[in-house]
């Protein structure tokens, strides 16, 4: 299983145009030295950071930790090509280089991975939500189905026979005039808007 998830990992490496790696010394339960091995890489719009192993360390000095790190790496097949002495000495970076890789990057990174996040957020509340602006077309069975999937989502806060009072509520809306839920759906909006400005 173990060798599975490393060659997926691997795989997903390969595909991605850009990685990093993420290099913590861990101190094991036995006191020896160990690196926890981490890739980050950017794959189909979105950035994966991935456990890849433990390295046992050999020495402290950067030269031989560096090697360490690119032995793996090579050993793995994963294309070095792209590094460059300068990659594997951060301490010989210019000071833009350094806030580049230490600050903007990491700023961004953080930056899609939380946009992400809300993007997923949005979609499964565009899930649960949805059918509500069909409710004059929907159909009886799809509405159950939607309803009980809301009210399992939100259990404590709707009750079970929440779609027979939807049900009551598509006729009253059905003889609202036309165009009704259309401006009541530009009030709410305005009414949004004004309260998100300060």
């Amino acid at each position: 299983m173990a060798a599975k998830v490393l060659k997926r990992i691997i795989d997903e490496i390969h595909s991605a145009k850009y990685w990093g790696l993420v290099v913590d010394s861990t101190p094991y339960i036995s006191h020896i030295d160990q690196f926890s091995v981490i890739f980050r890489y950017y794959l189909d719009g979105h950035v994966y950071e991935r456990f890849f192993c433990f390295l046992q360390i050999q020495s402290h000095k950067g030269r031989s930790l560096s090697n360490d790190v690119l032995d793996l790496i090579q050993e793995h097949g994963i294309d070095t090509r792209m590094l460059t002495d300068k990659d594997l000495q951060a301490s010989s970076l210019s000071p833009a280089d350094k806030f580049r890789v230490n600050a903007f990057y990491v700023i961004i990174d953080k930056l899609v991975a939380e946009l992400q996040k809300r993007s997923e957020a949005n979609d499964r509340i565009i899930q649960l939500f949805a059918f509500l602006t069909q409710l004059l077309f929907i159909e009886a069975d799809v509405l159950e189905k939607k309803v009980a999937n809301l009210v399992k989502a939100y259990s404590d806060d709707l009750e079970k026979d929440l779609s027979v009072e939807l049900k009551q509520f598509i006729p009253c809306s059905k003889r609202q005039p036309k165009g009704f839920f259309l401006i009541v759906q530009e009030k709410t909006q305005v009414q949004m808007m004004k309260s998100c400005v300060p």
